[in-house]
């Protein structure tokens, strides 16, 4: 996904600009967004029924997050490598019975 926006940075910035006033880019990031949700579900697995790693996923997968992290000095591999550290860890312990 941190592939996908980096590569689509300039195009969200267009797109952050006239969303709200053109009803049909704002129909279509739904759908987009909806889209997304599906694949992490399907990604997710069984773990997609855990609200505290399927909302960590959403949270530490946006985009925003990425712009971050990059702005923080990191690289495209670097936010996705900690990412995904992260989120793997996150469900490892899940999984493992620890709730808190």
């Amino acid at each position: 996904m941190f592939d996908f926006y980096d590569r689509s940075t300039p195009w969200f910035e267009l797109f952050r600009g006239e969303r709200k006033s053109t009803p049909a880019l704002k129909e279509g990031e739904q759908r987009f967004w909806e889209g997304i949700q599906g694949l992490y579900v399907n990604a997710l697995g069984p773990h997609a029924a855990d609200r505290l790693v399927y909302s960590t996923v959403l949270g530490l997968t946006n985009p925003a997050t990425l712009g971050a992290l990059r702005e923080s000095g990191l690289s495209l591999t670097e936010a996705s490598t900690a990412v995904g550290d992260v989120l793997a860890d996150l469900v490892s312990r899940r999984r493992h019975g620890a709730r808190s």
